[in-house]
Formats: C-alpha cells, structure tokens, sequence
C-alpha cells in the first residue's frame, strides 16, 4: 500500500484507505483487496492523509499539513479542500457538521502552542462554522447519539495531563475526566489513562446520558495499552498492547489483542502486528 497507514473506512463496496507517508489515498474493492484506484492529493489539496471519515455520500480526509479534503465517491476525486487548523487528526460528525481535531502535533518543540482547537465544519456548504478552543494537543475525537462530542486533548506528555472534554451542541467545552484512549459505543465513553511513565492504568467507563461511571472496566489489564475498541454488534470490549522488552513498551516487535466480554471478562489473546494502535469491525 505504502508507508505508514493511518486509518480506513468502508463506504459500500469500495474501501478508502489514508497512508500518509506515501501521501496516498488508495481505493480497493472491500471483498477482493485489489485496487480500483490511487488518488495522489496536489499540495493545493492538502498532504498527509491521518483519519477518514463517510458522510452524505462523501469521504473527508484530514491532511496533516492543515486541511482537511472532500471525496466525491461517484467520481473518486477530490472535489473540495478546506483549510483548517495545523496537524488535523480525527474528526467526527454530529449535528450536521464535520468535527476536526486540530493536533499542532509537530510542533512539539513548541509545547504544541498552536494545538487547541476543534474546527466546527458544516457538511452542506463545507465552510468552517467555527473554531472551537479546546485542551492542547487535541488527537482524538467521537460523537455519542445523543449528539455531544468527546474530544481528548493529549497534553503535552509532561506537566500538562491527557483529558476528555465534551463539545455540545452550543459550543460549550467542559471537561469530563483524564484519559490516554477512548472509544465509544452509543452514549457510553470507553476509556484508558495510561500516562507515560505511569506504574498504574485505568480502565473504565462513562454513561454519557447519566454520568455514572464504571471502575475496574476489565479484569485482566494488558502490558502498554495503545489501542480500545467495542464491537458495535456484541459489546464485546477489544484493547490492544505493545508488549514489553526489557521493561519498556517495544515499537519495533509484534503486539496484541485482548478481547474481553462487555461485561468486562477477559475471553482471548490475539498476536497481532507491530503498533497495533487501531481497531474496528466489519459486519459479514
């Protein structure tokens, strides 16, 4: 495919993948794995594909170089680019509108000054509606179905701490908790702190809708968490891990997969790939 892939979504038959080393978007049937088509984005059209996301009939991808671009999936073009904030990272949609998450990612050197914001886009005119401010180093994003958007602002991976924050649908930034890692399913927030150097991480979850929140959310922890999924169809809660070498997480060698029941239990160990940050689930 290319260097580095980032992330994948599967709209009908055809699956879009970002690769942001290789500056690519590749297009392949979902059944077969073969190609149908590259597109190589212009520096007009924003490089670096990080996450992508279906919409209305459209796939939106976020370039790391500050925008994020519209694919028409008739004609397999981009159709539109919008820029947005530095190092976009996830994004997310509710209410009508395209939610980005704008990293500022590196320009760590910098304690990532420019890493507070959530562009607010809308999906009919594709124009940003608003800038929204948020913790620094924003990374990751998701939407519950009631329509509030999550956001977790990394920090600075010192002295300032990872934290969720809840957009509504106002505008209105409030923080929720500290967390490393979140995922959601419907209106509950699956989340993980595990600040490096940590000796001890959370697991655990919010009700979005009430506020209670579950401790202990899993029996058996895992070595170095850098991934947390839940099975839209079963519940079923998926974390993944690097393992450890000589006492520190490795980058470099195979990781895994825990698989736990949703009620938390653990079920199976799956070795999988280097880095294996991202997860999700096709229904067959």
């Amino acid at each position: 495919m290319g260097s580095t892939p980032q992330e994948y979504i599967v709209v009908s038959d055809r699956m879009y993948i970002a690769i942001y080393g290789s500056n690519i978007i590749e297009i392949v049937d979902k059944n077969t794995a073969k190609s149908i088509k590259q597109i190589v984005p212009t520096s007009t059209q924003g490089e670096g594909p990080r996450d992508i996301i279906a919409a209305n009939g459209k796939v939106y991808v976020s370039m790391y170089d500050g925008y994020v671009s519209r694919i028409d999936t008739l004609s397999l073009t981009i159709d539109a680019t919008l820029n947005v904030g530095p190092n976009p990272e996830e994004m997310t949609v509710a209410n009508g509108y395209l939610y980005v998450a704008n990293s500022d990612g590196m320009n760590y050197g910098a304690d990532y000054a420019n890493g507070k914001s959530v562009s607010k886009i809308g999906l009919k005119t594709f124009t940003e509606a608003k800038r929204i401010p948020v913790g620094l180093n924003p990374t990751k994003i998701c939407s519950t179905t009631e329509g509030n958007v999550y956001v977790l602002a990394m920090g600075n991976y010192n002295d300032i701490s990872a934290k969720v924050q809840k957009i509504d649908n106002m505008n209105v930034v409030t923080d929720v908790t500290e967390a490393t890692l979140m995922t959601v399913k419907d209106n509950t927030l699956y989340l993980i702190n595990a600040p490096y150097g940590a000796t001890a991480n959370t697991y655990f979850s919010i009700d979005t809708k009430t506020g209670n929140e579950t401790k202990n959310l899993i029996d058996q922890p895992v070595d170095s968490p850098c991934g947390i999924a839940v099975n839209p169809f079963t519940g079923n809660i998926y974390i993944s891990s690097y393992n450890m070498v000589g006492g520190w997480p490795s980058y470099t060698t195979d990781g895994y997969v825990n698989e736990y029941s949703a009620n938390g239990k653990f079920t199976n160990k799956y070795n999988v790939g280097v880095g294996p940050c991202g997860l999700t689930f096709l229904l067959k």
